[in-house]
């Protein structure tokens, strides 16, 4: 009776485990589903929002191509000598321009009527000329005094009659003629809307006079009037139920409509509409979102800034379209998950009933093979940790010893009973075990591994060096229980002394192959004696401030005592040379680079010192040699010896000049701010400024520099 009853709740036990499993298998189902269905919603639409990403940067790249072309002309236009003398002869009258043009008020000399005379003969040939330069980009071009006074106009309604007078008011091309003038540089005013509707861009470019520098106020201005039916068609694409469409974005409010707040050109409709909720900010981005467009119709849609314009191009597709792949995605993995779920409901059930009857045996079985795998790895770590040759300990939470084998114990000079039998602080502070009872405790609290090198005193006969101690690395790594807790720590303990011993020989080998170098070049040139040698002291105080690594100093140092190198291969006299270098001579020098790069491809310093030597003669705007990179592709040590050694150089005489001072040398850097990365100019200043720098300068400044006779020269 009572085993039938027993049977019973057997039975019911297996069958009320097998309904929970099924549970469990459908619940598995459905979480997968749902987990299936957002993971792919989310990929369809960072997929669309990647894709109209893409497609808005390309249409803005070509839309920078379209405008960068248009600047380019209007730049060449400005740049013409028949403007330049014509505004500068226009500056020069007495009147100015009401003089040209007949103001009764303005009295002449009869020796300025033939001038004026003269100029007005102009107007016609230039008149022409601003109108050849008409484009469908380019509505119209207007040459200005700098007080804003009409000279020529040319466009498909300019009127000359406007010639002689002031520009209408226009705020926007006005703010970006005022612009101009003051910066002596190209501004692009806010986009607005032209009286025909069209949407339109002004251009306000400075116009030097013939025979002033670049430094001088502006003789005149060209104003380019340019409409942005050209952009609207470079930011199209294909138009379809789904296929993405374009739309121009004006980053500015509009003048005529400044409560509508950002205007959208669209292409599908052709005009300026102001669309709520479609703003991009000051810097062109429109996240990616679900807005309505005209008509309640809802798109998906996203903008991409278009550089040095105040324009963005949006990209957008039919909400629709986006929608129904999602709801067709959410279908197919529903109905695979039922498909699957009920083929796993009735694979569970088969099994149970196998799995059931054989349970205890397999369970037997499984331990007994356990047992027996745990018993073979125990013995087959024990014999590789004892054959290591170096020391490995095992520690708990608390520090003690679980295990030690022969090597880690012959390291500390202590049988390995003892340090398992003793606390951890008496086991391992003995005989300079301290920086293991200090470091475990780190890895037990961070729960990371770490790796630290640490000089440490051995007793052990075979390991005591003259002075009784070892250079060894250590790595310590936490070790988990089941629940994730940090329950202990493993340390490898290796000596690497013999590997730093010869680290430091190869050090000094290195270091005197280099000095021999750099006395070598001073040979060649004499002005040269010890600038290397203080372009190397400068970028090391400049990477100091910086906060570089040992490494990076490292390649400073190098790359400056070996910088003039490629000198020795220079003929003698090209590099005391006292006059001006021909453009011959000039190339031969500047190969000094490439020379010093075929003498250190078969040096292995460890570092990139050939690839800093050899860029650290370019310049940040293209000017320098030999590859004429600019920029970032120019590397960082490169950039900051480049500062340092003309700084060196400047403050000592060549055969060719007599040394600058300091201020000189600071104001020369900042006048050629364009060839040097400011970041490092801002980091000398900071070093000069300081007691260090001054010191440093009086003793670059008072050492002479020796003047050798040449063999070979008188």
């Amino acid at each position: 009776m009572n085993n039938r009853k027993h049977a019973r709740r057997a039975g019911f036990r297996s069958r009320a485990a097998l309904i929970l499993l099924l549970f469990c298998v459908c619940a598995a189902g459905a979480l997968a589903a749902y987990m299936l269905i957002g993971t792919g919603q989310k990929r369809i639409t960072d997929r669309t929002s990647s894709d109209l990403t893409r497609l808005a940067q390309s249409r803005a790249s070509a839309i920078v191509s379209w405008y960068g072309g248009v600047e380019s002309t209007l730049a060449a236009l400005a740049r013409l000598d028949v403007l330049k003398l014509f505004i500068e002869g226009v500056s020069a009258l007495d009147g100015g321009a009401a003089a040209l043009f007949g103001d009764a008020g303005v009295r002449s000399m009869p020796d300025a009527d033939d001038e004026i005379s003269g100029l007005r003969r102009q107007l016609p040939a230039l008149r022409e000329l601003l109108t050849g330069q008409l484009s469908p980009a380019t509505e119209e071009l207007t040459l200005l005094t700098p007080d804003m006074t009409v000279l020529v106009r040319a466009g498909l309604r300019a009127d000359k009659r406007n010639e002689g007078h002031a520009q209408e008011s226009d705020p926007a091309a006005r703010t970006a003629a005022e612009a101009a003038l003051r910066d002596k540089s190209i501004h692009v005013s806010p986009a607005r809307i032209s009286p025909r509707g069209d949407a339109v861009l002004t251009i306000a470019l400075p116009i030097q006079g013939y025979m002033e520098d670049e430094g001088s106020a502006p003789a005149g201005l060209l104003i380019a009037t340019l409409r942005l039916e050209r952009a609207v068609a470079l930011a199209a694409a294909p138009h379809g139920d789904s296929a993405p469409a374009a739309c121009l974005l004006l980053l500015s409010p509009l003048e005529n409509a400044p409560d509508k707040g950002f205007a959208l050109d669209l292409l599908e409709t052709d005009s300026i509409t102001a669309l709520p909720g479609w703003r991009a900010d000051a810097g062109g981005d429109m996240p990616f979102a679900a807005r309505a467009l005209h008509e309640g119709e809802r798109v998906f849609c996203v903008s991409a800034k278009v550089p040095e314009l105040p324009l963005a191009v949006g990209m957008y597709v039919p909400e629709s379209g986006v929608l129904q792949e999602i709801r067709d995605h959410r279908n197919d993995v529903l109905l695979w998950a039922v498909i699957l779920t009920l083929g796993a409901c009735a694979l569970t059930g088969l099994l149970w009933w196998r799995l059931v009857g054989r349970h205890a045996e397999a369970a037997s079985r499984e331990l007994e093979n356990l047992h027996q795998k745990v018993t073979q790895q125990h013995e087959f770590i024990a014999n590789i940790t004892e054959a290591l040759g170096d020391g490995l300990v095992v520690q708990n939470s608390l520090g003690r010893i679980l295990y030690a084998n022969s090597s880690f114990g012959r390291i500390l000079g202590r049988a390995v009973p003892d340090l398992m039998d003793n606390p951890p602080e008496s086991a391992l502070l003995s005989a300079g075990g301290e920086a293991f009872d200090t470091r475990w405790r780190d890895v037990l609290r961070d729960g990371r591994p770490i790796t630290f090198t640490r000089e440490l005193s051995s007793s052990a006969p075979d390991l005591s060096e003259q002075n009784g101690s070892r250079h060894f690395q250590i790595a310590s790594e936490p070790f988990y229980d089941e629940n994730g807790s940090v329950t202990g720590v493993v340390s490898l303990c290796r000596d690497i002394t013999d590997m730093i011993l010869a680290q430091e020989r190869q050090r000094a080998m290195l270091w005197k192959t280099v000095s021999a170098l750099s006395t070598s070049i001073e040979v060649v040139d004499p002005y040269l004696r010890g600038h290397s040698e203080h372009t190397g002291e400068l970028a090391l105080h400049m990477a100091s401030l910086l906060n570089w690594d040992e490494t990076r100093r490292a390649t400073l140092r190098i790359a400056a005592s070996l910088s003039q190198l490629g000198m020795l291969r220079l003929p003698r006299g090209l590099a005391t040379k006292t006059g001006r270098l021909t453009d011959k001579e000039r190339a031969l020098l500047q190969s000094h680079v490439q020379y010093a790069k075929e003498m250190l491809e078969g040096m292995d310093f460890g570092l990139p010192v050939a690839e800093v030597i050899t860029q650290m003669h370019e310049r940040m705007d293209g000017s320098g040699y030999p590859a004429g990179l600019k920029g970032d592709s120019i590397r960082e040590e490169a950039r900051l010896l480049a500062v340092a050694n003309t700084f060196c150089a400047l403050l000592r005489p060549r055969s060719y000049r007599q040394a600058c001072d300091r201020e000189d040398a600071l104001r020369i850097l900042a006048r050629e701010s364009a060839k040097y990365d400011g970041r490092f100019v801002e980091i000398l200043h900071a070093f000069l400024s300081g007691e260090e720098g001054r010191s440093f300068t009086a003793k670059l400044c008072a050492q002479p520099a020796m003047r050798y006779v040449i063999p070979g020269e008188d």
